[in-house]
C-alpha cells in the first residue's frame, strides 16, 4: 500500500501525545566533566516512580478509550549527557572525547530503555506510537556529520530501539529531528525506526527529502508533520498527522 494513502487511512483518528519522561533525572546543577558523569550516572538516574506511572497508565486508557491514537513523547534519546553537561559542552564533547561520549550515550541508553520497558508492563493498555526527538547542534550551525553520529550516538540508540521492539514488537518508533539530517535516513531504518519527522525547516531540503521518501519508502516512512500540528500536539491537544 502507498505510504501516503496508508497514513491517510491512519490519520482518520486523531493523535494525542502524551509527555511522560519518567526517567530523567532534576538536575541543580552542571557536571562538566564527563568522566564524572559516566561514573556517577546511576546514581543521578531516576528510577520510574509508581505513581507516576499509575497516573499516566491512566492517561493513556482514556485517551485510547476516546479511540484516539496515543503518542508517547519520551524525550530526547541522549537526554541526560545533553542536560547535565549543557547543550554546547555536549557537542564540543562529541568531538573531543568521542570514545568516553559514546560509552555514555550506550550506558544511558540502557538505563532508559530499562525504565521505559518498566512503565510499559505495568500498563494494561499502551500507547501505539513512542515518540523520541533529539537536537543534531547547536541552532543556527550545521548539524552532527553523518560519520560522527555514527560513530557516536547510532549503536545507543540501536540499543535502545531493539530493547522496546523485543519487549513490545507492537509498538511503532518514530524519531524526530531535523530535516538538515536527510543523509542519516537510511540509518534511521537500520536502527529500526518505524518513522522519521524532519523538522525545523523543511522546504531547503525538499528534493532531498522526497528522494529519501523514493529511497527507503519500504524500510521507514516519511511522515510530514506541520509545525502547526506540532504545536497542537505539544500542548496536549489531539490532531491528525
Amino acid at each position: 500500500m502507498n505510504k501516503d494513502i496508508k497514513m491517510e487511512k491512519q490519520a482518520q483518528r486523531p493523535y494525542c501525545l502524551l509527555n511522560f519522561n519518567q526517567a530523567e533525572p532534576a538536575y541543580e546543577k552542571q557536571i562538566k566533566s564527563t568522566t564524572t558523569l559516566y561514573q556517577h550516572l546511576d546514581e543521578l538516574f531516576h528510577e520510574p516512580e509508581l505513581a507516576s506511572q499509575a497516573q499516566f497508565a491512566k492517561e493513556v486508557a482514556e485517551c485510547r478509550e476516546d479511540d484516539k491514537r496515543v503518542i508517547w513523547n519520551a524525550g530526547c534519546t541522549y537526554a541526560m549527557p545533553l542536560a547535565v553537561l549543557g547543550e554546547d559542552e555536549f557537542f564540543i564533547r562529541v568531538v573531543t572525547e568521542p570514545e568516553l561520549m559514546r560509552e555514555l550515550c550506550e550506558r544511558y541508553a540502557i538505563r532508559k530503555a530499562d525504565a521505559i520497558v518498566q512503565t510499559l508492563q505495568v500498563m494494561q493498555i499502551r500507547p501505539e506510537v513512542l515518540l523520541f526527538s533529539d537536537p543534531f547542534g547547536k541552532s543556527g550551525l550545521p548539524p552532527l556529520r553523518p560519520a560522527v553520529f555514527r560513530t557516536l550516538l547510532k549503536s545507543a540508540q540501536q540499543f535502545l530501539v531493539r530493547r522496546i521492539k523485543r519487549a513490545y514488537p507492537e509498538i511503532k518508533i518514530w524519531y524526530r529531528c531535523c530535516a538538515a539530517s536527510y543523509p542519516l535516513a537510511a540509518d534511521f531504518a537500520e536502527i529500526g525506526f518505524d518513522a522519521w519527522i524532519p523538522s525545523g525547516k523543511t522546504e531547503p531540503f525538499a528534493q532531498e527529502l522526497e528522494d529519501c521518501r523514493q529511497f527507503i519508502q519500504d524500510e521507514l516512512e516519511l511522515l510530514s508533520v506541520t509545525q502547526g500540528q506540532w504545536d497542537s500536539l505539544k500542548k496536549g491537544t489531539t490532531t491528525c498527522v
